[in-house]
């Protein structure tokens, strides 16, 4: 059982106890919307917290001891960008994970393609990514991660384990696709924040502050400084003598079904 519905059991119950209590005194019943207004703010926290495990069990961090570091990227595969991203890791004779989209998957399969054939794994990112995904039906949400499950196979013959949720928000009907579908959720513990702003010095240095062993790094492949971002932070590991590892090693979870 997941800590959301413990907690929101425990919530219920204490809510009833709270409303005999006012009841028996004759207490307004306004002061239930007090603790009604404080959980649903504290769930809106935790949704937004993979790290949390509050509605599923996500991996945001390696395991216990492993050295290293994993790059993964989100929202690709990105006609322009992803290529170079590719090329450069290439160089660096690094390996990453890239959580792609569905619908891109299907405009660019030459791209995924390359990607794997140069050992980088493929995850799902959702089918859309829609704006208002996170609000999508247990139903839905199987949809979307079986549809982009679908075209990855189509494309690399492989059916990818890895699931990286939109947004990196998870609800309840999120968990319950989650636990059909078989997937692993993957989160990250280091969160570059590429996408707010284009400054190339403040996006590495706040990827590589707080970076050691087990760190899962996140950043995306189809902004126009993906690239300045990528080749600049891998100097930077460079320097402080750190080694990237695939995702799959650092976990210790297969990223691919037999």
């Amino acid at each position: 059982m997941s800590r959301y519905l413990i907690e929101r059991l425990i919530f219920i119950v204490f809510l009833l106890c709270l409303i005999v209590f006012l009841n028996q005194y004759g207490f307004s019943y306004l002061w239930v919307t007090i603790p009604i207004i404080l959980f649903v703010m504290y769930v809106a926290y935790n949704a937004f917290h993979l790290e949390q495990n509050f509605f599923l069990k996500s991996i945001t961090q390696g395991v216990k001891g492993k050295k290293g570091i994993a790059i993964t990227f989100d929202d690709g595969p990105n006609e322009k960008i992803t290529p170079q991203v590719l090329a450069i890791l290439e160089k660096h004779k690094v390996k990453a994970t890239f959580f792609c989209i569905g619908n891109e998957v299907e405009k660019h399969p030459e791209i995924v393609k390359h990607l794997d054939a140069a050992g980088h794994t493929i995850g799902s990112h959702s089918y859309s990514h829609a704006k208002w995904i996170d609000f999508n039906t247990t139903k839905k949400w199987v949809e979307e991660i079986d549809k982009t499950n679908d075209v990855i196979h189509n494309v690399i013959g492989k059916t990818t384990r890895y699931f990286r949720p939109p947004y990196g928000v998870s609800t309840s009907h999120l968990a319950n696709a989650i636990k059909r579908t078989k997937m692993l959720s993957i989160g990250w513990n280091i969160r570059s924040l590429d996408t707010m702003d284009n400054n190339v010095l403040e996006i590495v240095e706040r990827s590589t502050h707080n970076l050691k062993d087990g760190c899962i790094v996140l950043f995306h492949d189809n902004l126009d400084w993906s690239c300045e971002v990528l080749e600049e932070f891998l100097v930077r590991v460079k320097k402080m003598n750190m080694e990237i590892v695939p995702l799959s090693n650092l976990i210790e979870e297969k990223a691919y079904e037999n």
